[in-house]
């Protein structure tokens, strides 16, 4: 790895962890129905501002030892790791869309037109940035039992689908990486993402069934892994959708398997499952074989993923059932 290519990770990191300074924000405030704005970054407990220099995220926790510099109050350790998930998320989505001369599995022949034009993969890069922004605050939201914001699902719609259409070369995942994305019709584009976001919405609908999630789109509305499966199919398109939403479903099957046998009753993190999937999907999708990737030229690796995603829902669905009409703790 060259200098230059280290210089551009570590700066996609230090953006990232700027973002992720925000995202604590967006977490803490928007449930809470308060301004994102107003007030400024302050104690809970004595009120004082933060200063700017101790606001660096990370390091800005670290030269305070995780206290208040006013009234020595404790500053929870989630702030730190926030910032460090996002940055390290931007950065590993950076190694596979800003630097592809060396990370795709292309020739030269390939790299042609906008594909290797340099704008097209900062455009990419931050479309499945704001993407990665979204799922870690969902994941927030999920872990503090919040709901989701009826404002914040609108704007997680208007970057999925609007973005597309004033881009209009924003292609869902996978493309073809053998055709010029720019080449797309940008109406079929936009439909592809549009298809993605009803898709994430039936799979979410379908899944709060198996999980008896409260019913009607409202409640689903609410449900922070709902919406997390509605902003990837939004972002990367039906097809990695499904891949995603299966990793996830199996994933939470195999977890909800280690509970019962710790004999835990926990709700599932469907939300976090979802952006640690989608973010190393984004990644790693070019290595992945044929009926992971479902590519546009072949629909017919559809089923082998849909199937064993509906078998696995209702595995899980009624061994969630058994849990919590058992007998086993009833710890959250």
């Amino acid at each position: 790895m060259t200098g230059f290519e280290i210089a551009v990770l570590l700066w996609c990191f230090a953006l990232g962890a700027s973002v992720g300074s925000f995202l604590n924000v967006v977490a803490w405030r928007l449930p809470l129905g308060m301004s994102l704005s107003y007030p400024a970054s302050h104690c809970p407990r004595c009120k004082s501002p933060i200063r700017y220099r101790d606001n660096i995220p990370v390091l800005g926790w670290l030269a305070l030892r995780g206290r208040c510099r006013a009234c020595s109050t404790r500053i929870s350790p989630r702030y730190p790791v926030v910032e460090f998930l996002t940055g390290a998320a931007f950065a590993s989505i950076a190694v596979g869309e800003l630097l592809p001369a060396w990370i795709l599995p292309l020739d030269e022949n390939t790299l042609s037109g906008s594909v290797a034009d340099l704008h097209f993969l900062v455009f990419v890069w931050l479309y499945h940035a704001a993407l990665a922004s979204f799922l870690i605050v969902l994941a927030l939201f999920e872990i503090d039992d919040a709901r989701v914001p009826r404002k914040f699902v609108l704007v997680i719609l208007a970057f999925g689908l609007l973005l597309p259409v004033a881009l209009e070369n924003l292609p869902t995942i996978p493309w073809d990486l053998a055709t010029d994305p720019s080449s797309y019709a940008w109406t079929a584009n936009v439909l592809d993402h549009a298809e993605g976001a009803i898709g994430g919405a039936l799979l979410a609908g379908c899944f709060a069934c198996c999980f008896r999630e409260p019913r009607g789109l409202t409640g689903l509305a609410a449900q922070p892994g709902a919406v997390a499966w509605l902003a990837t199919g939004a972002f990367l398109g039906w097809r990695a959708g499904l891949v995603i939403a299966s990793g996830t479903t199996l994933l939470l099957c195999l977890l909800l398997l280690s509970e019962l046998a710790l004999r835990q009753n926990r709700r599932p993190r469907m939300a976090l499952c979802t952006a640690v999937l989608a973010i190393g999907y984004i990644v790693v999708w070019q290595w992945l074989p044929p009926v992971a990737r479902l590519t546009p030229a072949d629909y017919r690796n559809v089923l082998p993923v849909a199937i064993p995603l509906l078998l696995a829902s209702l595995a899980l669905g009624g061994m969630l059932r058994w849990q919590r009409t058992g007998t086993g703790s009833t710890s959250r």
